[in-house]
């Protein structure tokens, strides 16, 4: 793997004389820290001084130290340098992109020797060469879904660690999520201080055997079959599933890229918000409204209910006035009902359909389950106004009175519904009245409408 020549900054770490909290012994010239990741240094040197105190094996992580930079690190207590040596810590500063550009950092692992005792390691920065030998890595491991939750990966040999911790980040996937991937440690004793939290600093842990383990911690452990291979990948939470259909259905549409913050957003807000996002391209809207009306996306998300309420919010918006008449009724009489009836005041995007688009509709609606809806009832107090429409309001009211109740009765028992049932409809009128005087609110109004309802049957029997 090619990185770009670099000098990278060194650090011996570890308390200046027995029972001294942990300080930096000795750092090369070139390290330039800012004042937050100063901050950070100080935390994680009390981290690793508890660390120490445990007296547990050596051990490896990377840390985030803040604007991009992090920290890799071997620290030792003493025994394990020499009988008599303080406990210490051999570091390199990575700056920005550099811990992913290595694989977090374990393509730079031999460069970093292990604590020895002395201040020499931190004299000088060290050089990073341009190719970097690839990590050993275990042959056939599937992904355990590193990129999902904090896992926490447990070998039986202490020399399994490293290929362990490099084939884990190596398999992690997909891409969009990978990013949440900042640090990782080969020991579960890092305490939190300050702002400094291990448990999301490091999203991997891999322990050796004899290694305590993060009782009561967000690790998932990885559970190993007899070949020695890891679970299958941890499955994605849904908002990702849900983005990752929406992405394949809009094809070219304009997409929000994806973001961490989305795991804990609802699929249907997250659908919504790609959806109105999308929308924003007018002139692919047809095809969008298309790829999402065609069902079931291939992450198994139903996304026709996306559909619907991006078009419902387009026909409520300006009843599609910008769609040809062909591409109009492509989208189906269905489905265009049905965005309609989910809106609360469909009578407002009726109000924006042309004529034409009205009356298809309108006969669509006859004989439809959702006629006797409140659709049907804003439908026809539109027809009343529409050249041609009077002829389909007779069959509108009668099924709208199948299911009749509330205020949407009291809006089809007015004078001009009335008026527009026309001669011969005198027992559907009277029907309309009769029902509409029975509700709780009705008022002089509903006599007027039996007014009107009486003289259109005096009419008709003349």
């Amino acid at each position: 793997m090619s990185v770009r020549t670099a000098l990278l900054p060194t650090l011996v770490l570890g308390p200046r004389e027995a029972g001294a909290a942990w300080d930096v012994l000795q750092a090369s010239a070139n390290l330039a820290l800012e004042d937050a990741q100063q901050l950070r240094l100080r935390e994680l040197l009390v981290a690793i001084d508890h660390w120490a105190q445990l007296g547990e094996a050596p051990m490896m992580a990377l840390l985030p130290l803040g604007n991009g930079a992090d920290l890799l690190v071997k620290a030792a207590w003493g025994s394990a340098i020499s009988p008599t040596a303080l406990p210490m810590a051999h570091a390199m500063l990575l700056p920005p992109g550099m811990a992913r550009a290595s694989l977090l950092g374990t393509r730079l692992l031999p460069l970093l020797p292990a604590p020895d005792g002395s201040r020499q390691f931190g004299r000088q920065p060290i050089p990073v060469p341009p190719v970097l030998p690839d990590a050993p890595l275990r042959p056939g491991w599937p992904d355990i879904g590193l990129a999902w939750r904090n896992r926490v990966v447990i070998v039986p040999e202490a020399a399994d660690v490293v290929p362990a911790l490099a084939t884990v980040l190596a398999t992690s996937g997909p891409p969009e999520q990978a990013g949440r991937i900042t640090g990782w440690a080969t020991t579960a004793m890092l305490p939190a201080v300050g702002d400094f939290d291990p448990w999301e600093a490091c999203q991997l842990l891999v322990l050796g055997p004899g290694r305590p383990q993060p009782y009561g911690h967000p690790y998932l452990p990885a559970r190993f079959n007899i070949l020695g291979e890891p679970e299958p990948v941890v499955p994605p939470p849904a908002a990702w599933r849900a983005w990752t259909a929406f992405r394949d259905a809009a094809g070219a549409q304009a997409m929000l890229p994806w973001d961490m913050d989305m795991t804990v957003e609802p699929v249907p807000a997250l659908l919504a918000r790609l959806a109105d996002h999308a929308d924003d391209d007018r002139a692919r809207r047809p095809a969008l409204l298309t790829a999402l009306l065609n069902g079931e996306g291939p992450q198994g998300f139903d996304l026709r209910a996306t559909g619907l309420a991006l078009l419902a919010g387009w026909l409520a918006q300006d009843g599609a006035a910008a769609l040809p008449e062909a591409e109009f009724r492509a989208l189906g009489s269905s489905r265009l009902i049905a965005a309609l009836d989910s809106l609360d005041r469909p009578g407002e995007a009726l109000a924006h359909l042309s004529d034409a688009h009205l009356l298809w509709l309108a006969e669509a609606l006859v004989n439809h389950p959702l006629a006797a809806g409140h659709l049907g009832c804003a439908m026809v107090l539109r027809l009343i106004d529409v050249p041609g429409g009077a002829a389909l309001v007779p069959q509108l009211v009668a099924q709208r009175l199948e299911g009749a109740g509330g205020l949407d009765l009291e809006r089809l028992a007015s004078r001009r519904v009335i008026e527009a049932l026309g001669p011969g409809q005198a027992a559907l009128a009277l029907k309309v009245t009769r029902l509409g005087l029975r509700q709780p609110a009705a008022t002089l109004a509903g006599l007027g409408t039996s007014l009107a309802a009486l003289q259109l049957a005096g009419a008709t029997a003349r």
